[in-house]
């Protein structure tokens, strides 16, 4: 699933509680496009994998620049 959305305001977040416990809430693009819902752990995990691609993508980029 790769779909282009335009933002509709700053990102939203909410924490809410159901038989399996505490979940987030997020939308990345505001009240539009897609609301995902996932544990604390699995934020973590995301979080982890969005930051080491992020640090990645810019090592590489300033490694190439010239000095």
């Amino acid at each position: 699933m790769a779909e282009y959305y335009e933002p509709s305001g700053l990102p939203t977040a909410s924490v809410y509680e159901d038989e399996q416990g505490p979940l987030l809430r997020v939308s990345p693009f505001g009240h539009q496009g897609p609301v995902l819902g996932m544990t604390f752990d699995r934020w973590r995990q995301f979080s982890t994998a969005v930051n080491a691609a992020v640090d990645a993508h810019f090592a590489t980029r300033y490694s190439a620049a010239p000095q």
